[in-house]
């Protein structure tokens, strides 16, 4: 198969959850058909050469598929696709073009995308400050069936988010392929898990990772943080790490100064992925309590480290954690204040979970994920040769 793969959407060295999934998935194909042709689409020469040597990091053995990569000049959702991005890849003949984000200019190939998630369309209001066309976009039934319309086939994280799409846009089950995203394997006593705490950080933290927007429902982890006695508090700071929003990041500034948490609480902001093994290491208690996730990422990036974990009993959070968290009611911080009394005083109880945890992790993996699309990939690539 000649498969056209855009990359576009890792668009900087501080990777985001789709960029992770974009490389980690890339360099299991790459690896996993030597008999196919790739050809790679970036934006930049900067991206390119960063995205392939991470590539070539992650997995380091030889790639023996016959690949390409090509710079475009101008990002996926930019006007310039429609009239430009055929010109530039027709030569290479694809037989297929998949995305790891939505399409916003359709090529005249075969095509399948990937939506993670239906959040901005299932909670409008949490997006009141990003951009007018993300809006316009990302929040209106009627538009997102027309960006999708042209796929021959859709690929999301979890049967979860596999339903919404059903549900909400009246996608045909048969059409959408669940294709859950991976975590890499950790070995807990040798140098991957002995890595030192990140400066300035004393092991025992309690972390959480993730972009302040509201359904992430950082709000809710600090108040229940600030119903900690102040012992505990004292000896279990809360680390709030990722990229920052200034609207969203400015309201939890605001909250840790109103509860008087300024020492206790940080606002650690974009975390390198090289350092973020280390981080999810030395916490005492990984929180994700999200309203909603299409999968739900770095729950299994704790459990990968051992780190006990506490998340949210709904949307797509309880299948991907399985046994081996405690579920909350991200909507009752007594519920979520009650949980993090019971994970940091109950020894047993969160030695458990440390157990559990890499089990669970274990059992999604890059090559899996990568092994799901491949099969999703086929499968549309015959469909449309008949």
């Amino acid at each position: 198969m000649r498969l056209l793969l855009d990359l576009r959407w890792v668009r900087s060295e501080i990777l985001d959850g789709i960029a992770r999934v974009s490389l980690s998935v890339t360099a299991e194909l790459l690896h996993l058909h030597p008999d196919w042709r790739f050809s790679l689409l970036f934006t930049d020469a900067k991206m390119r050469d960063f995205s392939l040597n991470w590539i070539r990091q992650y997995h380091p053995q030889e790639i023996l598929a016959d690949y390409q990569a090509l710079v475009t000049g101008f990002g996926p959702t930019s006007p310039m696709n429609r009239a430009l991005l055929w010109k530039q890849v027709k030569g290479f003949r694809p037989e297929l073009y998949y995305s790891f984000y939505y399409i916003f200019h359709p090529l005249p190939i075969p095509q399948v995308c990937t939506v993670h998630d239906l959040i901005p369309l299932l909670y409008p209001d949490y997006f009141s400050q990003a951009s007018l066309s993300f809006r316009m976009t990302m929040t209106r039934a009627q538009v997102l069936r027309m960006l999708l319309r042209p796929m021959d086939a859709v690929v999301t994280v979890s049967k979860n988010s596999r339903q919404d799409l059903v549900d909400r846009l009246g996608m045909r089950p048969e059409c959408v392929y669940v294709c859950p995203p991976g975590v890499e394997p950790v070995d807990l006593d040798g140098p991957a898990g002995k890595v030192a705490p990140l400066n300035g950080l004393p092991p025992g933290y309690i972390l959480s990772v993730g972009r302040p927007d509201p359904h992430k429902n950082f709000h809710g982890l600090i108040e229940a943080y600030a119903d900690l006695s102040p012992d505990l508090r004292r000896a279990h700071p809360l680390i709030l790490a990722g990229p920052g929003d200034k609207p969203y990041t400015r309201k939890l500034e605001e909250q840790v100064r109103a509860l008087g948490l300024e020492r206790q609480v940080r606002l650690l902001g974009p975390v390198d992925s090289a350092d973020l093994g280390a981080l999810y290491r030395h916490a005492g208690v990984f929180a994700l309590l999200s309203f909603y996730e299409g999968f739900g990422l770095p729950v299994l990036e704790a459990m990968a480290q051992g780190t006990p974990v506490i998340t949210s009993d709904r949307s797509s959070l309880p299948e991907v954690a399985g046994d081996a968290a405690l579920l909350v009611n991200p909507e009752r911080p007594m519920e979520i204040a009650w949980a993090l009394n019971r994970m940091l005083k109950m020894s047993s109880f969160s030695d458990s979970l440390r157990r559990r945890g890499p089990r669970r992790a274990a059992q999604f993996s890059w090559q899996r994920t990568a092994e799901n699309l491949s099969s999703a990939l086929i499968s549309v690539h015959q469909a449309v040769s008949v």
